[in-house]
């Protein structure tokens, strides 16, 4: 019945919602004629507090954080424990997201923990692999020394003539 009355509360006021704090001061149904102090469903409560305006501020937040936890589990596709470390960290994300339909999983500090470790991970994971592939294109070019072409990477370790320092 709660996620009924907050879907009747988001109805009344689709574009801005009824307002933040239902729990102090909750809102009334005129339809269920009875008061909503929330709905244990986390993303219900905010279509109903915020509206559309607030709940797609939020999906677009999880989305945001959702997407890049992605691309850093797929900037690289070496083993690591990195890797499997973020993979159990979005599986976790994912988790909580379909569980906040039943639950408030957002009001935990270990969920924001969770979020703000995989998207720190994501990005150490990115910023490697990009530090990698810039390397890998550095070692296979060829570079013109004294008019002879040498090839960057183990050749050039052999050669005898300077390295230019870019």
């Amino acid at each position: 019945m709660t996620k009924l009355t907050g879907l009747d509360a988001w109805a009344s006021s689709p574009l801005i919602g009824v307002g933040l704090g239902v729990n102090a001061s909750p809102w009334h149904s005129e339809y269920y004629q009875r008061g909503w102090g929330g709905s244990h469903s986390h993303h219900l409560d905010i279509l109903g507090q915020t509206g559309i305006i607030g709940a797609g501020l939020q999906f677009l937040f999880m989305a945001i954080v959702g997407t890049y936890m992605w691309r850093g589990l797929f900037a690289t596709r070496e083993p690591s424990l990195e890797r499997h470390l973020l993979a159990g960290l979005l599986a976790a994300y994912i988790a909580i997201l379909l569980g906040n339909f039943l639950y408030h999983y957002f009001l935990f500090d270990f969920v924001w923990f969770l979020m703000a470790t995989g998207v720190a991970l994501s990005r150490l994971l990115i910023l490697d692999a990009r530090k990698k592939r810039v390397a890998g294109i550095h070692d296979l070019t060829a570079r013109s020394i004294g008019g002879q072409v040498v090839l960057a990477g183990d050749q050039a370790q052999r050669s005898t003539a300077p390295r230019p320092l870019w």
